[in-house]
């Protein structure tokens, strides 16, 4: 009986398994439309996530951070789950139905139940990555790399130049000479050598951290430390000198790297404590190179070696002016006098470069003998004691050479500091006032006419383009500038350095200009007599606790400009209210004290007037009404009156053309609105800046004035974007309601807007920026308008929509659009003029854009040059030929002539750059003909695309210099030469195929298995390329061909990460026999690589593999690392290490299996390294830095019993090297090798490294450095070499 309750229970239990086991998996067949649709959802969900982690990417990677590898694994994921799920909705189908007898359909069971089971496995899967996808932060900062010191069009190469280049560079290299300088006077090209010295550095890497700073004549200890923390990529927090010093102090001790720091144009000893700069003693890893005109500043330096520049040899001179002058060595026809002219230029580079452009084209005999002439002139004019007299006197001819307003305007540039940057702005009122002009009165006419002459002046290079609308003075002309006025009735008082007294003469009668700058002054003398002064411009630096008081200004009744900055005045100057000259007087950044009625009586004569950024407690002025002839007014106080500005006082003002307003906040207050509205009746306003204004303000403005009058305006609500003085017609919105937009007044202002239109955060529901087919804003307008700005316009669908009419945007330049989420359009149907002018369009954040041209409006595009694309996951191509006929189609040709950059950035699902049938190839040439699309196009890159296949540039590639592709996970191969025309790969045309492509780029594309492949007959491509850098390339199993390794003669860089298959470098041709390299001429692959990095390639064994058998020469291989190649046991045979007779530095990481560097010529990977008997003698005459880290089989350098002989080795760099006990089997001949680093912190010279190991035995561990130290009392080096060890002591080692 128990028995059969037993087994009855054991049944029934078996029974319920089978059932409840049965039952789940029956499950699957009648959920299975549940599962799918939960899939589905949570799949949905999923990219929701996605998308918002794709967002903080782009925004992370603007900002210059590097993502996190987590991050990139889990974006990873999520788009292997979408493919996942993608299938089984697409598999969804077969599971619905399947033939059965008669024709019946029923459903697929299996493909049911298999569905069902792995959608329901997919959503537990799903929900694990939705869990996971919660990252606090995405990306982490990264560095950024420095530009270049010098452009190309600085480095010209003159044999004089390049024995003293040579000269720095081996001081540069010596460790006995800590600092250094180049010595010579101004214009000689101090800079611009030490520049391109920087460069050449920075290529070798002979230093970590290439850094430089300007000091000056006038030198600022703060400024100079801003620029060192700039470049060295910190940020101060501290105020004070003595605090930043010591922070950067501990920046140059703590990180233990080698900086070479370029202190720049130094005028007199500076304290380096002072600056933070660590002493010879502190820190040995610090090179100081100094650039001065004085000797003896750097002797008081203490410099080691000081190295002149001189001027050009004469032939070199010659050249140079040649150049300069457009000329010819055939000018028979001008009697030889053009090297007559170069001559006296004294071979001084910018005396040459001046006085050529001056005479640049100059055909008439005459010209020659009359600058000849003068040229000699001018040599008596200064004493015989002034050895530069003659270099100066050239410059002071071309000064002299000049129409006399544009001298005169040359010379005012010289009362500002050296190497400052001269706002436009200030030389239009100086010269206002002084009246340099006579023949104008309007002040716009005469900016107009100043900025005529500075143009003048900077094409014969006697000024300087600088950003902002400013000019600069080269410190050479400006001395020259200064010795002119320094004599004659027109007689210059100028200092800005070092002044904390003023500067006594025994008489100032002579002075027509006194500009000066002081550190510090207790007291202003008194009762200074200037008959003659014409201009005062007097600074501080900073201290506006120096006053200038009342008793001081006297005896001035000629003064024309009076100019104070940044100090305090007491009010009132009683001195200027005698006066009758005054024009322009500009209290800029001062303290104003007193009563500015009092100051202001009397100057009737007055035209400009400015208190920008000054500070004043008092009230406002009425006196300001009785400036009858005011023509500019700047009220931009940092810290305003008290009271409001009183209405009644404008309306007297009837000559006023300009008014600066804004910068505090009673502008804000609806009180304020009434000089607004006086500012109707000024008949000859015709520019006006107004900020801190609201959008009430900006109704009343656009309400009362006339806005078709205006020549200039700025009006913006920020404070940020204030532009001082230079600006054109701009305005900016901040977060304004789109109804007052569309008010008829502000359409006109908007219309004649020509600089900036900037709309940020408009709120209401505007669909359309432009739209013809209602008066949201009308049509037809924009005529002046350069730059258009929209962000944050969270309902705009289309820029212009409906037809625009002929006209509109045809001066437009720059199109910039961010966060338009709902931005599907552009541009309707356009003809040209429209748009002609457009050379940049950038956008982000375009969700719903799908394309950016119609094809039929492509010919309006002639201008374009860059087209930046981000975040636009739907864009699918540039060119659309949506709504077109087909014959249309074919007839319309595709090309954009001047476009020279392509940047497409997470632009998933791009297809094509002109839709065409075959949307998988990224095709840059109208199918239809063979006309480039893109002629001129330079850089080009394209990544996060998830549907290219094939990237085919066809001839557009002819003028491209960098070509960048990364994250295109479907890309298999890079360039498809099946579909090229015959016409481009037969001929002539054969041997220009990307002839200008500098650099290749190719990150992160799973899917890559060739760079190309059946290149035509005939046809040769890359013959021009110089570097090439692939990463991530996963299914890349052979980077190159023999055949194609050969077209890249000019290669000097390679680098290759991570690609896990690849297997070789160079293989076999396909049509080759099977493991023999192609017949060729005894041509070689890889002759001018200078640079190759090989990282995480599991694959390679040793360089033996990696190319055919005889084919790779790397003569010119100066830099090699080795990171993380697990398979590799050996680098070279001794056969090929012989050919490395330019490598100068050798790293090897984590190679699991290295056992050494040279290994015999029989070893293979299944043989065991053993030491072979040989006499011969290996040498590598460059090498000098070998880094071996993290090598745990690694024994010797070179296995052969041979001499290894490294005749200019003096680093090496070792750690985590167990195995380690000797350097060779035979003898090593190093004697230059001095100091062997064990660790990042320790290092130990030979003669205490000796000293240390002498009583210790083979394999002895070192506790401090944690490693194993080699037996260093053997004879392994040479007795050659062990003579030349250093001996001195090394306290840290011991």
């Amino acid at each position: 009986m128990a028995e059969t309750m037993i087994l009855g229970t054991v049944i029934e239990k078996c029974v319920d398994f089978v059932f409840r086991h049965t039952y789940q998996e029956l499950q699957y067949f009648w959920k299975f439309k549940s599962n799918i649709e939960s899939v589905s959802t949570s799949m949905t969900r999923l990219e929701t996530t996605l998308e918002q982690i794709n967002s903080r990417i782009n925004a992370a990677e603007d900002n210059l951070e590097e993502i996190k590898s987590e991050v990139t694994r889990w974006v990873d994921d999520v788009l292997a789950m979408k493919d996942i799920v993608d299938k089984i909705k697409e598999d969804k189908g077969r599971a619905t139905h399947m033939g059965c007898f008669y024709n019946f359909k029923c459903p697929n069971l299996n493909v049911r139940y298999s569905l069902s089971k792995k959608a329901a496995a997919k959503t537990i899967e799903i929900a694990d990555l939705q869990v996971k996808g919660e990252f606090p932060l995405v990306g982490y900062p990264a560095p950024i790399e420095q530009r270049p010191f010098t452009s190309p069009l600085e480095v010209i190469g003159f044999r004089s130049r390049l024995q003293v280049e040579e000269r720095v560079m081996k001081a540069l290299l010596d460790d006995e000479i800590p600092v250094l300088a180049v010595c010579g006077m101004g214009g000689v090209g101090k800079t611009t050598m030490v520049k391109k010295i920087a460069d050449q550095i920075k290529k070798g890497n002979h230093f970590d951290e290439v850094v430089m700073a300007v000091v000056s004549k006038n030198y600022d200890p703060i400024h100079v430390q801003q620029q060192l923390a700039e470049k060295l990529r910190m940020e101060f927090k501290e105020t004070t000198l003595d605090a930043r010093a010591d922070r950067l102090h501990k920046k140059f001790i703590d990180d233990k790297k080698r900086i070479l720091l370029i202190m720049d144009d130094l005028w007199e000893e500076m304290d380096l404590g002072t600056i933070g700069i660590p002493s010879e003693v502190d820190n040995k890893g610090i090179k100081l190179l100094l650039t001065s005109r004085s000797r003896e500043v750097c002797s008081l330096m203490k410099v080691q070696e000081i190295i002149e520049v001189g001027v050009l040899i004469d032939d070199e001179a010659w050249d140079l002016f040649m150049k300069h002058a457009n000329i010819s060595d055939d000018f028979d026809v001008l009697e030889g006098y053009p090297k007559k002219v170069a001559l006296k230029c004294q071979g001084l580079p910018l005396a040459i470069e001046v006085i050529g452009k001056t005479l640049k084209d100059r055909k008439e005999l005459s010209e020659w003998r009359d600058a000849l002439q003068q040229l000699e002139s001018g040599q008596g004019s200064h004493t015989s004691k002034d050895k530069y007299a003659k270099v100066y006197s050239s410059l002071e001819w071309s000064v002299n050479y000049l129409e006399s307003p544009c001298r005169s305007l040359l010379l005012v540039c010289s009362l500002f500091p050296a190497a400052c940057e001269i706002q436009i702005e200030d030389l239009v009122r100086y010269s206002k006032g002084l009246q340099l002009f006579t023949d104008i009165e309007k002040m716009a006419q005469f900016r107009d006419r100043v900025e005529t002459f500075c143009n003048e002046l900077k094409e014969c290079y006697l000024l300087i383009a600088c950003d902002n609308h400013c000019v600069k003075l080269h410190d050479v002309v400006r001395d020259t500038c200064l010795r002119i006025v320094s004599k004659g009735d027109n007689v210059y008082m100028v200092s800005h350095s070092g002044l904390r007294e003023w500067p006594h003469r025994d008489t100032y009668e002579s002075y027509t200009a006194i500009s000066l700058t002081f550190d510090d002054l207790d007291e202003f003398p008194s009762g200074v007599m200037c008959s003659s002064l014409q201009l005062l411009r007097l600074s501080s630096h900073g201290s506006k606790s120096m006053k200038i008081t009342t008793s001081f200004l006297q005896a001035m009744e000629k003064v024309r400009v009076l100019n104070i900055n940044g100090c305090g005045v007491q009010l009132p100057l009683r001195s200027l209210q005698s006066s009758i000259s005054l024009r322009t007087l500009n209290l800029h950044n001062c303290e104003l004290v007193g009563d500015l009625s009092e100051l202001l009586e009397g100057l009737v004569k007055l035209e400009v007037l400015s208190f920008f950024k000054s500070t004043y407690h008092g009230n406002w002025p009425k006196e300001i009404a009785e400036l009858t002839n005011l023509k500019s007014l700047d009220l931009r106080f940092y810290y305003g009156p008290g009271n409001s500005f009183p209405t009644g006082i404008l309306i007297h003002l009837e000559k006023l053309e300009e008014l600066y307003m804004g910068f505090y906040s009673d502008m804000q207050l609806p009180e304020s609105y009434g000089i607004i509205k006086e500012t109707g009746s000024l008949s000859n306003l015709n520019t006006i800046e107004i900020l801190s204004c609201n959008s009430d303000f900006l109704a009343v403005l656009v309400e009362n004035l006339d806005v078709e009058r205006l020549l200039r305006f700025y009006i913006s609500p920020s404070h940020e974007e204030c532009s001082p003085y230079h600006f054109s017609r701009t305005v900016i919105v901040h977060e304004t309601k789109m109804d007052k937009l569309l008010e008829p007044k502000m359409n006109v202002l908007l219309n004649k807007v020509d600089d900036l239109l900037n709309l940020s955060g408009v709120t209401g529901e505007i669909k359309y920026f432009c739209n013809n087919t209602s008066s949201c804003i009308r049509a037809g307008v924009f005529v002046y308008l350069k730059r258009l700005s929209i962000s944050g316009a969270k309902y705009l669908e289309e820029l212009c929509h409906g037809n625009i009419p002929p006209g509109s945007f045809v001066r437009l330049e720059q199109v910039t659009l961010y966060d338009v989420p709902l931005l599907s359009c552009l541009w309707g149907p356009i003809k040209p003029p429209c748009l002609g002018n457009l050379t940049t369009l950038v956008i982000s954040g375009g969700e719903m854009l799908r394309s950016l041209f119609l094809r039929s409006s492509v010919k309006c595009f002639a201008r374009l040059r860059l087209i930046e694309i981000s975040s636009c996951p739907k864009l699918e191509a540039l060119v659309s030929c949506e709504g077109q006929i087909v014959e249309d189609i074919v007839e319309d040709k595709v090309e954009f002539p001047e476009l020279e950059v392509v940047d497409l950035k997470d632009v998933y699902s791009f297809k094509t750059f002109s839709s065409e049938p075959d949307a998988h190839m990224v095709s840059l040439c109208s199918t239809n003909s063979n006309i480039s699309i893109f002629p001129k196009l330079r850089f080009l890159k394209i990544s996060g695309s998830r549907h290219l296949h094939v990237v085919d540039v066809i001839k557009n590639g002819q003028n491209l210099s960098s070509l960048d592709i990364s994250e295109c996970f479907s890309l298999e191969e890079c360039f498809d030469f099946d579909c090229w025309p015959k016409e481009i790969t037969g001929g002539e045309a054969a041997e220009n195929v990307f002839h200008n492509l500098d650099s290749l780029t190719l990150f992160w594309l799973p899917s890559l298995r060739h760079l190309w492949r059946k290149l035509p007959e005939g046809a040769v491509a890359f013959r021009n390329l110089t570097s090439l850098t692939i990463s991530r390339c996963e299914s890349l199993k052979q980077l190159l061909t023999q055949s194609m390794a050969k077209m890249l003669a000019n290669l000097k860089r390679l680098h290759i990460k991570e690609c896990r298959e690849l297997e070789a470098i160079v293989g076999l041709d396909e049509a080759s026999p099977l493991g023999k390299a192609s017949a060729s001429t005894g041509e070689m692959i890889f002759e001018r690589l200078e640079d190759l990095e090989l990282s995480y390639l599991p694959q390679l064994t040793n360089f033996r593999r990696m190319f055919p058998e005889g084919t790779v020469s790397l003569q010119k291989l100066s830099t090699l690392k080795i990171v993380g190649c697990f398979g590799f046991r050996y680098l070279f045979t001794s056969h090929m290490v012989k050919t490395l007779t330019s490598l100068k530095s050798l790293e090897i990481y984590s190679c699991d299996k290295m056992e050494s560097i040279i290994g015999s010529e029989e070893v293979d990977e299944d043989a065991t390294n053993e030491v072979v008997d040989g006499k011969e003698e290996i040498l590598l005459p460059e090498l000098f830095q070998l880094t071996l880290m993290f090598l745990p089989k690694f024994r010797m350098l070179c296995f052969q019993s041979v001499d290894l002989a490294l005749p200019k080795w003096d680093n090496i760099f070792i750690k985590h090297c167990p195995k380690l006990r000797r350097f060779c089997a035979g003898h090593l001949i190093a004697p230059e090798l001095k100091r062997i680093n064990f660790t990042r912190y320790k290092a130990l010279d030979m003669e205490t490294t000796r000293k240390c190991l002498k009583d210790c035995e083979l394999g002895i561990r070192c506790i401090s450095c944690a490693i194993y130290l080699p037996d260093w009392t053997c004879d392994h080096l040479s007795e050659g070499s062990s003579t030349n060890m250093n001996n001195e002591d090394d306290t840290d080692s011991s």
